[in-house]
């Protein structure tokens, strides 16, 4: 095998190992199941490893059977609920919705 081939196939098998941990959070996130009321809206500053910083935007969500759990979404799902907002996520969606 020479350098070239190499260097070939190991582009090959990390975009297969992306592609599979990709899909396993895909599906492990569409599986995710769970019922409450907003209890908190959060927003925190992250920095990436080039200086820069995003946003990262967090539902704290009081479970109908107890407890807490917090759900990271997008700034847009995010900006949908309010403090006190029933909330529900099913099996086979991408998100939680109003409910």
């Amino acid at each position: 095998m020479n350098g070239t081939t190499a260097v070939i196939l190991t582009i090959i098998g990390a975009l297969v190992l992306c592609g599979a941990v990709a899909w396993f959070v895909i599906w492990r996130t569409r599986k995710d199941t769970y019922r409450g009321t907003v209890a908190d809206k959060q927003v925190s500053e992250r920095t990436d490893g080039d200086g820069g910083s995003y946003a990262v935007y967090v539902l704290v969500v009081a479970l109908e059977g107890g407890g807490r759990r917090s759900v990271t979404v997008g700034k847009k799902i995010w900006a949908q609920f309010a403090v006190g907002d029933r909330i529900v996520k099913e099996a086979g969606s991408g998100a939680p919705r109003k409910g």
